[in-house]
């Protein structure tokens, strides 16, 4: 078997994407989904916070491994905050969506929007992420799993999966920052200048992203008011 369809069947396996030239992830209307709520009123797992929600605090690393508060963030921000969480820069669809963020920086930067992308792996490896995406917005580690947990996006990969992402070389043990197999579902929520979430992306099929005219067009509804 040729490298190249070694990682089609990778792909087909694993859930993991292989990059094809003018692969694109943003299928996604961009219509943001109502909460999911149980049959007794709680949150439904993995589906994220509704508008409405007060933006959650969390304990987060930088790149140098520095401790930041995500409500210092939020409140230093001049405008609306965009917050992505992503699973990681060895899932090809992650640091596609997040080249394709770097393209729409200029516009969110004209709507004083803060751009800043969240996932479980450790601070070092951001720069990994950074690389790929040719990104110049903030990434950040969720060192524990904080943000993930608090923004109602954290689960765990079941056993099969971990055996094939194994078989084909990617180990959570130590990409991610816990050692662990979490991981968030892919998610953008546009947070108001008073840390409310206005705007919500939150799909558990990882190959549904944001398109980023979509997001451009959700800021300037909340940049606006």
């Amino acid at each position: 078997m040729n490298a190249r369809l070694a990682a089609v069947a990778l792909a087909a396996v694993s859930g993991i994407a292989v990059a094809e030239p003018g692969m694109t992830p943003t299928s996604s209307t961009g219509e943001p989904e109502p909460a999911q709520f149980t049959e007794d009123g709680k949150l439904a797992p993995r589906t994220g916070l509704p508008i409405g929600y007060d933006a959650p605090d969390a304990r987060l690393r930088d790149g140098e491994g520095e401790e930041v508060q995500l409500a210092e963030l939020i409140e230093e921000a001049e405008g609306p905050v965009v917050l992505v969480f992503y699973r990681g820069g060895w899932c090809p669809y992650c640091t596609r969506h997040l080249a394709e963020l770097q393209d729409a920086l200029p516009e969110l930067e004209e709507l004083n929007a803060t751009l800043l992308a969240i996932s479980p792996e450790s601070y070092d490896k951001l720069e990994v992420s950074e690389e790929k995406a040719e990104s110049e917005f903030t990434l950040l580690s969720d060192a524990t799993n904080e943000a993930a947990k608090a923004y109602n996006l954290i689960f765990d990969v079941d056993s099969d999966t971990e055996s094939r992402y194994r078989n084909y070389g990617i180990d959570l043990d130590t990409w991610n920052a816990t050692g662990e197999w979490k991981l968030p579902v892919p998610a953008v929520f546009v947070i108001d200048a008073d840390g409310v979430i206005q705007w919500r992306h939150v799909d558990e099929d990882y190959r549904k992203r944001l398109a980023p005219k979509k997001l451009v067009e959700a800021v300037e509804k909340v940049a606006r008011g």
